[in-house]
Formats: structure tokens, C-alpha cells, sequence
């Protein structure tokens, strides 16, 4: 009997191993292609993330760019508004006085100081009044000129001062403190200035008043957005404090419990 059922058992273990074996590559098989699908399945969202978080990168980057120019250009055109001077030109004269070395803070001092020192000599006061005397220049007729004129004039008469000590003198007496920075400027000539002007104008472009009074219009209506959300949060935050208020009992009390 014990043979026969050890025999029995035999036929059956040997009848069953190749669905066993099917069964196991079945399984095998299913595993791989569950681990193919999951795999192509991370691939796919890791490649969406992936794409999403550069274009997130890309608009964010391009916004801080936008801001950027928005607050650089608003303030242009209010720093030539205050020096009575158009913002191409002025532009085209920051431009040439990097190119002789001075920054454009100590250029736009050194032209405010200027602006100053001529309206003084025209009303017969100020040191520069001597200083345009010497140099042959009518401080009455200076007047009459827009700022980046009485720039240029002002440069050609200084670059025709040979003494350098008396050269720094009148340009100090004209320029203020900057004066020293702007002679290498004027050294070049006003032709080499007219040049560098004309070169700034097909880098950078030609801008307009209009185009300046566009952006600071854009500017504010930013400066107003950020109010009303800034005003929007604070609402909230005061509709919300008797709310957080009783929760942060609450949440004391189940602590301390």
C-alpha cells in the first residue's frame, strides 16, 4: 500500500512540474513586464516633472528679468525728468562716460552738479561763474541749451585747458567732486562722444519719452497690485485671528490634558 502510494505520488509530482514551471515563468514573465510598466511610468512622470519645473525656472527667471528692467527704466526716466535732459541722451552719455571709466552714479552727480553750477554762473553767483568766465563761455547763453549740450560745450572748452592742474580745478568748480572722473571723459572730444552716442543707439536701441512714461505707467500699476494683494492678506489674516485664536487653545489644552 505504501508503495503504491509513494508511486502515486511520484506520477503526480512528475504530471504537475511542467505547469509548475509554466506557472513560475508566467509569474516571472508578469513581474517584468509589472516592473517595465512602472519603470515607464516613473520615466514619463519623472520627465514631466522634469519639464514643468524648467519651465517654472525659465518664467520665473524671465518675470525677474521683466521687474528688473521695469524698476531700471522707471528710475531712467525719472533721473532725467529731474535733470531736465531726454532719456536717449542721456543714456547715450552714461554710455560714454563707462567707456572712459566713470560709473554711472558719479556721472549722474557730476551732471546734477553741472546743471546747478550753470543756473548759479547765469545768475551771477556760484564758483563756476569765474570758472566759465576763464574759458570763454557766456553762462546766460549756456542756459539756453539742453543738458547733454552744455555738456559737450563745456567738455571741448576743458579739453583746450592744457595746465592739467588748472584742468582739474574748472572741472571741479563745474562738476563738483566728480570733476576729476569726468576730464578723461571729455578728453575724448565731442566727436568721439557723438560717435559713441551713435554706437549705444544701434546696441541698445532708440527709446522714446513715451516708451519711458509707458513703463513707469506699468510700474505703478505693479506698485498697486502689490498693495491690493498685500491689503487682500492682511483681511484674511484679520478675519482669520478669532479662528486661530480658538485653535491654539484648543490645541493647549488637549496638550496640557
Amino acid at each position: 500500500m505504501a508503495a503504491n502510494l509513494g508511486s502515486l505520488a511520484a506520477t503526480i509530482t512528475a504530471n504537475t512540474k511542467p505547469f509548475q514551471k509554466g506557472m513560475k515563468t508566467a509569474g516571472g514573465d508578469m513581474n517584468k513586464m509589472q516592473q517595465g510598466a512602472n519603470k515607464f511610468s516613473m520615466k514619463g512622470m519623472l520627465g514631466k516633472l522634469a519639464l514643468a519645473a524648467g519651465a517654472a525656472v525659465a518664467f520665473g527667471m524671465a518675470l525677474s528679468k521683466v521687474k528688473g528692467q521695469l524698476t531700471e527704466l522707471d528710475n531712467l526716466g525719472k533721473t532725467a525728468d529731474k535733470l531736465g535732459i531726454g532719456v536717449q541722451e542721456l543714456e547715450r552719455l552714461r554710455y560714454s562716460a563707462s567707456l572712459a571709466g566713470v560709473e554711472t552714479a558719479a556721472f549722474d552727480k557730476a551732471l546734477e552738479k553741472m546743471t546747478r553750477s550753470v543756473s548759479a554762473a547765469a545768475a551771477g553767483t556760484g564758483a563756476a561763474k569765474l570758472a566759465l568766465q576763464s574759458m570763454g563761455i557766456s553762462a546766460a547763453e549756456l542756459t539756453k541749451l539742453s543738458p547733454d549740450q552744455q555738456m559737450v560745450k563745456l567738455g571741448d572748452a576743458l579739453k583746450k585747458v592744457t595746465n592739467p592742474a588748472e584742468k582739474a580745478r574748472l572741472a571741479y568748480e563745474i562738476f563738483g567732486r566728480e570733476g576729476m572722473n569726468m576730464v578723461n571723459m571729455f578728453d575724448q572730444g565731442s566727436a568721439a562722444i557723438e560717435e559713441q552716442g551713435k554706437k549705444f543707439d544701434k546696441l541698445n536701441g532708440v527709446m522714446s519719452e513715451g516708451d519711458i512714461k509707458g513703463v513707469e505707467s506699468a510700474n505703478d500699476a505693479m506698485t498697486d497690485l502689490g498693495v491690493a494683494i498685500k491689503g487682500a492678506w492682511r483681511s484674511f489674516t484679520i478675519a482669520m485671528a478669532p479662528v486661530i485664536k480658538l485653535l491654539a487653545k484648543f490645541i493647549t489644552f488637549i496638550v496640557q490634558a
